[in-house]
């Protein structure tokens, strides 16, 4: 995986400036990264799939990202009825 991909990603997302910044310019910003040809391509198109390939995921899934549910917790707004009671 691209590790210099995957913290450009972050950064652009969490830095609202920066966001900004590669909204008005975004051939600027990329010129100011370590990201390979490729890489600024695949942003500049928007290609989600080409981002996934480039970060090392085959671009079908979710790039080895799981989130896990927590067991035992219950959805918000659901509230649990003891067993054995129907409406």
């Amino acid at each position: 995986m691209s590790e210099h991909l995957s913290s450009f990603l972050v950064d652009l997302a969490c830095d609202r400036s920066r966001m900004v910044a590669f909204a008005a310019d975004p051939h600027a910003v990329l010129d100011g990264t370590r990201l390979s040809d490729d890489e600024r391509a695949a942003i500049l198109a928007g290609d989600s799939a080409r981002l996934r390939k480039a970060m090392g995921d085959g671009g079908g899934g979710k790039g080895g990202i799981r989130i896990k549910k927590k067991p035992g917790r219950p959805k918000p707004g659901k509230k649990k009825r003891p067993a054995g009671k129907k409406r």
